[in-house]
């Protein structure tokens, strides 16, 4: 259990990075590891019982400096990862392309599931985008 702690720490702190620029110097072959990782601990806690994953959780917070995500984040590692790292401006061209070929996840059966991200994330920009254009027309 030590190393799905471990694990889950390791997420926490990837997953904060996901979201700065240092993305940019990111290659595929490191999101093709970060996934393993993602993959073993979505698997770990699946297998659990709820009482063993929060008690697993309480034991990556004592052990992080940041706040580890809910278990229901964990449990979609993979899916949240990829989905922080196509939101990241600084994500290259050559780690995007990796993304989305490799855009599936075990917890989410849909096949659209990229197509619908991809329009979530594209409405958001679009919507950010009118906002700062009322605001500029307020000023």
């Amino acid at each position: 259990m030590n190393e799905l702690v471990t694990a889950i720490v390791t997420f926490t702190e990837l997953l904060q990075q996901a979201k700065s620029p240092c993305v940019a110097t990111w290659r595929p072959f490191f999101i093709t590891t970060c996934s393993d990782w993602c993959i073993y601990i979505e698997t770990e806690l699946a297998v659990q019982t709820e009482e063993e994953s929060v008690h697993l959780c309480q034991q990556a917070q004592s052990k992080s400096k940041l706040p580890i995500p809910p278990l229901s984040i964990l449990l979609d590692a993979l899916h949240v990862f990829f989905h922080t790292l196509l939101e990241n401006i600084y994500t290259s061209n050559n780690l995007y392309l990796h993304i989305m070929k490799n855009y599936r996840f075990l917890t989410i059966p849909e096949k659209d599931i990229l197509t619908q991200d991809l329009s979530q994330l594209a409405s958001e920009a679009a919507t950010q985008n009118i906002l700062l254009d009322m605001l500029d027309e307020l000023k």
